[in-house]
This record gives C-alpha cells, structure tokens and sequence, in this order.
C-alpha cells in the first residue's frame, strides 16, 4: 500500500485529535516521492489504484486512466453531497463509492454498464 501525498493525520502519533481517521493507520510504510509513483504506475506495480478524494485533483490521472481498467480503479467520495457531474465523469472509469447520496440524484438517466 503506498499513500501519495501523505495525510500524516491518518498515521499513529499523530497529535490531531478531531477527526474520526487520525492515528488510524501505523507509520511503517514506504514514503515515496512523486517520481518514484510515476515509475511505479508506469511498470504497472499496483493492483489497484484508490483515489480518496474524487473532487480533488486526480494524481497521475493520464497515465492511471490509460494503464488500468475500470476493475482496477476506485473513487471515493465522502462529501456530505453528491456532485453528479463528478459521479458521471468519473463512473465510467472505475468504482464510485460515496458516503451520501440524496434521493432524485441528478445520475438517474445513466446506464450503468
């Protein structure tokens, strides 16, 4: 598992204290630098790649969206409301797991292949 950009909150020691995640994960994984992802990605090292926040910019989304299928790709989405344009930009690439969805959301008329 590798966590590019590191959220140090998420890691044990952390001295953050409002958030539901912090000190969630032990501080014992590797700490790559940008290029050494791309050249993982690129050798296609991963199984599968996790974006966990789908509304922020996608790292290394042309080389991930060109090298792994849409079995090998997941969003998340834990915002407290659905962004339809974000769901259906993003759905036809990969699993789109999101925290709220309001009853009528706006993807109604898609064809979920």
């Amino acid at each position: 598992v590798v966590d590019f950009p590191r959220f140090d909150e998420v890691y044990r020691g952390t001295v953050r204290t409002d958030m539901s995640t912090t000190s969630l994960l032990p501080d014992d994984g590797p700490r790559p630098n940008a290029s050494a992802v791309r050249a993982q990605l690129l050798l296609r090292t991963y199984d599968v790649v996790v974006y966990a926040n789908a509304r922020a910019p996608l790292l290394f989304w042309d080389m991930v969206s060109q090298l792994y299928g849409s079995s090998q790709v997941a969003f998340l989405d834990g915002f407290d409301h659905l962004n339809g344009t974000t769901v259906l930009n993003l759905a036809p690439h990969g699993r789109y797991f999101a925290r709220e969805m309001e009853e009528g959301c706006p993807v109604d008329d898609y064809v979920w292949e």
